[in-house]
């Protein structure tokens, strides 16, 4: 965990951009679908993809605001990433041949460490995880 917490340290920038793309990848995503035609399936995901937007718009404000933010939307952050991203993954080892494509990996990969980096190095600063695990 050590070394974890010693590279999300070192490249906290790129996780903030990080954050700023996610915001804008999944803004988008709620835009093109807020046309079409969804099924309750699709809405009850679209929901949870709503309050990740924004929940990271509101961080994303209040820490350019310098101000403290709200514990849980890290959490809900941090466990949203990384079930989307372990959901993206299984698809796409299931239902893909990912022989020429593994490289489409590499983004539910990325999610997955930002939902880390939320879940340990933004909680541990505001005392959520102890120091020790």
């Amino acid at each position: 965990m050590k070394l974890l917490d010693t590279i999300f340290k070192s490249t906290y920038y790129f996780w903030v951009i990080t954050r700023l793309v996610l915001l804008l990848l999944f803004g988008s995503t709620i835009t093109y679908y807020a046309n079409e035609e969804l099924d309750a399936g699709s809405i009850i995901v679209g929901v949870f993809i709503l309050g990740f937007v924004i929940s990271l718009l509101i961080i994303v404000i209040r820490k350019l605001m310098k101000k403290d933010t709200k514990p849980f939307l890290h959490i809900y952050n941090g466990v949203f990433a990384i079930i989307f991203s372990l959901g993206i993954i299984y698809v796409s080892i299931a239902y893909f041949d990912l022989s020429r494509g593994w490289w489409v990996l590499y983004l539910p990969v990325w999610i997955l460490l930002y939902g880390l980096w939320e879940l340990t190095y933004e909680s541990k600063k505001r005392g959520l995880v102890s120091s020790d695990s």
